[in-house]
């Protein structure tokens, strides 16, 4: 397994220069009011993604392994219709977000819960090396695509990322059909899995991923001004980075426990795998502090001369997911969903009581200290919930050699 997660950390370093790549030609070339305006679009495809993800998340990794890959896979299909439908009306209706790119956010939601439902199938069964290598091949076309409409057509407009995400997801999209396709017909557990046993692993489990969401993102609501959304967007984006190492063994750890059941040695190496990740992040947040402010203005432009500034108030509570986001994960493989939605909505509880008040008191500093208390709540309850649940005790954290 630890040969697994080191070629995913080392996949999703690849992924993080991209996607640094993608973030300083948005920044220096379409300015902060067009990323703020790319990051409301993206901000209401991710809450759609979720929300279909009830049935098609990883909670699902959890069942694939053991019944019928077919009609489980029938039953996504359907339910993405559904979802992607009822949630874009919504969005329509209350005119959340952009209204003005409700089409194109409606038909990216389709095209990437797809690509993303097949990537849960390929985890589940354990193909790592194609799920690492389609997570690559995405962002590899989005910069390039997205490179072309800057540089050769001169298209600064923010079709010059929309297009641009049309064709990386199409693109993945259909080889990771094709991948799927074998599965399905190599599928011979006939028992099938009813919506509603999955359904109620995956309500909870997605309900607790939209809390952790809205914990930061509900912030672009409060904002207002899409320059300043760009700015705080684009913060949240470069300090979320370090995320990459806790997101690497994630659904490493996920898979495996899925298949290997809840064991106490499965429990300590959870742990363990949390406190790697939690100092590899440590390490990375540190090096934040020996960046010349100068550099940002430089590669982003003079709209984000504070960015460094409030990365370093957001980077308390991103140390803290770095850590939990294992232990979540954890939770997940054994079926415990509960767990991360009590945590997760304690946190985004804490986004909604104080984000009106902080923003309009210190602005988008305000912002960042309330995301960053509101991630440190959802880590320490499923820190605290995992040793009173799961028989280890903390000594575990300094005994394990890495």
């Amino acid at each position: 397994m630890l040969r697994k997660i080191r070629s995913t950390i080392f996949t999703k370093g690849l992924i993080a220069f991209i996607n640094l790549a993608l973030l300083l030609i948005t920044s220096k070339y379409l300015g902060g009011s067009i990323v703020g305006q790319i990051s409301l679009v993206v901000l209401n495809i991710s809450i759609i993604q979720i929300i279909n993800e009830i049935y098609t998340g990883y909670a699902l990794v959890y069942f694939i392994p053991k019944f019928s890959l077919k009609k489980t896979y029938t039953n996504g299909l359907i339910w993405t219709l559904f979802c992607v439908a009822l949630s874009s009306i919504v969005f329509l209706i209350f005119k959340i977000g952009l209204p003005e790119f409700w089409l194109h956010s409606t038909l990216l939601s389709l095209i990437l819960i797809l690509h993303s439902f097949h990537m849960v199938i390929l985890l589940a069964k354990e193909k790592i090396r194609i799920y690492n290598a389609l997570m690559l091949l995405q962002v590899l076309i989005l910069l390039l695509l997205l490179s072309i409409n800057v540089f050769v057509r001169q298209q600064h407009t923010i079709y010059s990322y929309i297009f641009a995400m049309y064709g990386a997801y199409g693109s993945v999209l259909l080889l990771s059909t094709y991948r799927v396709s074998r599965l399905l017909k190599d599928d011979i557990i006939s028992e099938h899995l009813h919506y509603l046993e999955v359904v109620k692993k995956g309500l909870t489990n997605q309900l607790g991923n939209l809390a952790h969401t809205l914990s930061n993102r509900f912030n672009y609501y409060i904002i207002g001004s899409s320059l300043l959304i760009g700015v705080y967007a684009n913060s949240t984006s470069l300090i979320e980075s370090v995320w990459i190492i806790g997101g690497s063994a994630a659904p490493i750890v996920l898979s495996h426990i899925a298949n290997s059941g809840e064991t106490k040695e499965n429990a300590r190496l959870a742990l363990r795998i949390a406190r790697l990740c939690f100092v590899l992040s440590a390490c990375c947040v540190l090096l934040l502090f020996f960046i010349p402010n100068a550099w940002f203005v430089y590669f982003l432009g003079s709209d984000f001369a504070d960015t460094k500034q409030f990365m370093l108030y957001l980077s308390p509570g991103i140390l803290a997911i770095s850590f939990s986001t294992i232990i979540s994960h954890y939770f997940s493989g054994i079926g415990q969903q509960r767990v991360q939605l009590g945590a997760n909505l304690a946190g985004l509880c804490c986004t909604l009581l104080l984000s009106a008040f902080m923003i309009a008191r210190f602005g988008l500093k305000g912002a960042c200290l309330t995301a960053s208390l509101s991630y440190f709540v959802q880590a320490f309850i499923l820190f605290v919930v995992f040793i009173k649940t799961q028989g280890v005790g903390l000594k575990t954290l300094w005994t394990y050699r890495a």
